[in-house]
């Protein structure tokens, strides 16, 4: 019942009416020996309850990896209020992992669809297991509150050794076997995501409104207004994507790359560091820099080395041009582009020597990786 968790119960004697039952729900036909039973709610009130169960149930979640085991029927229908309450459960897998689910049909735009929570056994449900693959450092992620309706899986997540609450969302674009994976994180700190970032110039620093978008091989090159997408994630990367392409044109149709892809909000107003860089640049009002590009598959691996959590790393963002402080009138620069970037920059690279930090000593400064730098 709507109003209490616990079932009405028929009186005996019992009062029924039994017959076979024919459901149209998720991707199938579902075949019930069920009965019509009345009884009453907590508060007296009159209800009649449909329950069932189905010996032979399939094609029941489209959700890939996900398969149903067992499937029961319980409904109630209020005669003060005419309307039913459909809702069923039992048991499933979910890429090899046991579980149970329940679930409520809901009507929208008047198109009828399910939602189904899943709960799993005493060791839960893992990102791993909804993705169907292992992810370094996702694999012993714990998901609360998770969900499926048609083919996306949402799940609540903690995040970083901070336990940063975020949000998971699991989908298979179309014709596709494998799942891509999402997460979003309201604010995370630099250091969280990039090792060695703490103490240059990226200390103080947070990703805030972060969206980390895992994409397999085979889909590669998925856009990002991709109506596979669910619509939290397709929201969020279009919000950067178009503070992006204010500075640069090519952004409005990016795509996402095979790996981990991440489009974000650099928040520099907590870091020095970054504060002095831009002022350097005549940017010193810029608090705020939309980013997009990749990071390394092992970035949340615990046992990566730093290396290894530094390869393929590549955030970038167009700035405005800059008006650096100092320079002669005849000296301007262009088209400048904000990176954090696991190699050296071409720029760099052609140096041949650089130039001391202080005039009291002769030792070349060295940038550390994480390269930072406008260019």
């Amino acid at each position: 019942k709507p109003s209490t968790d616990a079932p009405s119960k028929p009186s005996v004697p019992f009062v029924t009416i039994g017959g076979e039952l024919t459901m149209q729900v998720g991707s199938g036909t579902q075949q019930f020996a069920a009965l019509l039973m009345t009884g009453k709610d907590d508060k007296g009130g009159r209800v009649i309850n449909l329950a069932g169960s189905t010996k032979d149930p399939k094609d029941l979640f489209t959700f890939k990896g996900l398969s149903v085991k067992t499937l029961e029927l319980s409904s109630v229908y209020e005669t003060g209020s005419k309307s039913w309450d459909f809702r069923f459960g039992g048991d499933a897998a979910l890429n090899g992992a046991e579980l149970t689910f329940d679930a409520e049909v809901q009507k929208e735009d008047g198109k009828s669809s399910y939602v189904a929570t899943l709960k799993g056994g005493p060791s839960g449900i893992s990102a791993q297991d909804v993705i169907g693959r292992p992810v370094p450092g996702f694999d012993k992620v714990e998901l609360t509150e998770v969900k499926v309706s048609n083919d996306t899986l949402v799940a609540d997540m903690e995040f970083g050794e901070q336990k940063v609450a975020g949000e998971i969302a699991v989908f298979h674009p179309s014709g596709v076997e494998k799942a891509v994976m999402a997460v979003t994180v309201d604010k995370l700190g630099f250091g969280e995501l990039v090792p060695g970032s703490v103490g240059t110039a990226l200390d103080g620093v947070s990703i805030d409104d972060l969206t980390l978008v895992v994409v397999p091989s085979e889909v590669s090159g998925l856009k990002p207004d991709d109506p596979s997408i669910p619509k939290k994630i397709a929201s969020n990367m279009k919000k950067v994507l178009a503070e992006v392409a204010k500075q640069d044109a090519t952004k409005s149709s990016y795509t996402l790359k095979e790996g981990f892809n991440l489009l974000a909000d650099l928040n520099i107003e907590g870091s020095q560091g970054m504060g002095d860089l831009m002022k350097a640049g005549g940017l010193e009002e810029k608090k705020v820099i939309p980013i997009v590009g990749t990071v390394s598959r092992s970035v949340f691996n615990k046992s990566a080395s730093k290396s290894d959590k530094l390869k393929d790393l590549s955030l970038e963002a167009v700035l405005p041009d800059l008006k650096v402080p100092g320079l002669p009138s005849t000296v301007s620069m262009s088209k400048p582009v904000f990176a954090v970037t696991e190699l050296a920059p071409k720029a760099l690279k052609e140096l041949k020597r650089l130039k001391p930090s202080k005039p009291s000593t002769d030792a070349p400064s060295k940038p550390s990786v994480p390269f930072v730098t406008i260019g």
